[in-house]
């Protein structure tokens, strides 16, 4: 989910329809338009969108220019996913998740991708000055699988990490760009928490402890006031057993 410059909320829902709307519901439209299964569908720029689109068993990003309509495809992976757009809509970041799972970015007008990161998940997050990106790294000595949450200058420099326990999904930022906010497990389901870049002792932001218990995804607005959630139900399953076999 992405909660756009322009005041949009971006969302794919589990039929592979990504849609953006108003924050009250309004104005619901597909992306880029009725006719066509997309996901990951994000706001680039001031005038476009980018989004993945399933073509002959590959999962690849496309950018929709807003003013004529015109379709560009961007990337030729197996599994291009979590799209991140610079405020210029000059440069996306994603994950190429057959790739090692790497974080790459490349040009809006498509060319070559440049790898960033490896053992990535999720997808990574720009600081509100984009300067910085955070995301979650896979690694550890003796191919021990560990989970850290890394910070990096766009240039490569300045690399740092926190620790990720209980970190469900990819970091955002704080909207002053001095702290992340993470989803953490909280008993049966996950919340929202404030999480200093010092490493010091993180606030809890959310307090649900009735379902709808899991933060599926979260989103802040422009101007850093609101958020938007996306919740799901933890305990909505069946188990069912089966006897007379034959």
């Amino acid at each position: 989910m992405q909660w756009s410059p322009n005041g949009k909320i971006f969302f794919t829902d589990s039929n592979f329809h990504a849609y953006r709307m108003n924050p009250d519901g309004s104005a619901r439209a597909r992306v880029p338009d009725r006719d066509m299964n997309a996901a990951y569908g994000i706001s680039c720029g001031t005038d476009a969108v980018v989004f993945a689109q399933l073509r002959d068993n590959m999962l690849d990003l496309f950018r929709q220019n807003l003013s004529n309509g015109e379709v560009k495809q961007l990337t030729s992976e197996h599994d291009a996913e979590w799209p991140t757009c610079t405020r210029d809509g000059k440069t996306i970041y994603y994950v190429d998740n057959l790739d090692g799972q790497s974080l790459k970015r490349i040009s809006s007008n498509g060319g070559t991708p440049e790898v960033v990161a490896t053992n990535v998940a999720n997808g990574a997050s720009l600081s509100p000055d984009e300067k910085r990106l955070v995301y979650l790294q896979f690694g550890g000595p003796n191919r021990e699988h560990k989970v850290s949450i890394v910070i990096k200058n766009l240039d490569g420099g300045g690399e740092a990490s926190l620790p990720s326990s209980g970190v469900v999904n990819r970091p955002d930022w704080a909207p002053a760009g001095k702290a992340l906010v993470v989803n953490k497990h909280t008993g049966a389901g996950t919340n929202l928490f404030y999480q200093p870049l010092d490493g010091s002792a993180p606030t809890q932001i959310t307090h649900f402890d009735t379902e709808p218990l899991w933060i599926a995804a979260y989103a802040f607005s422009p101007g850093g006031k609101q958020i938007a959630i996306t919740r799901a139900r933890v305990n909505d399953s069946d188990l069912v057993m089966f006897g007379n076999f034959r």
